[in-house]
């Protein structure tokens, strides 16, 4: 099995070959367009945005992930929650989802964008409770006190 990770690289004309099988002329992209569920990330260019990539770099580089599709788009995007197995931990309180609101790396869903989020009121309630903590602990973009509302979220 060969995972295509996006690396590039150069090589002689005399190296490259057909692939055998036409049918793979017609196999459709595989990489789909995905989002974590119930949050929202800081962007890059944002306070604390750098920290917030680097932590869900940490979470989640190079790792085997288990992902959960909570809800897929007319257009084929995807949300998910994302869990690491080798923590051994289950549950909404244990996703990487929760992971980066508990650091103050990324918000929960605003109650009025959401739409199909409402069918998990029993994960929303729990990653509201951990950005109540996250809050209160002053971790990441909470560290001088409440950030206020963001026209992205």
């Amino acid at each position: 099995m060969f995972i295509d990770y996006g690396n590039q690289e150069s090589v002689k004309l005399s190296a490259i070959r057909a692939i055998g099988q036409p049918s793979f002329s017609v196999l459709p992209g595989q990489a789909k367009d995905a989002t974590l569920s119930f949050v929202t990330l800081l962007a890059r260019d944002a306070d604390y945005g750098v920290e917030a990539h680097n932590e869900f770099e940490l979470l989640t580089g190079n790792k085997s992930l288990v992902a959960n599709v909570d809800h897929r788009t007319p257009g084929g995007a995807i949300s998910l929650t994302l869990w690491d197995p080798k923590t051994g931990k289950e549950g909404a309180e244990s996703s990487i989802n929760a992971e980066m609101v508990k650091s103050g790396f990324a918000r929960v869903v605003k109650a009025k964008k959401r739409g199909w989020e409402k069918a998990y009121a029993n994960v929303l309630e729990i990653l509201e409770k951990e950005e109540k903590n996250a809050q209160t602990k002053r971790e990441g973009m909470w560290e001088y006190g409440h950030v206020g509302d963001s026209d992205e979220d």
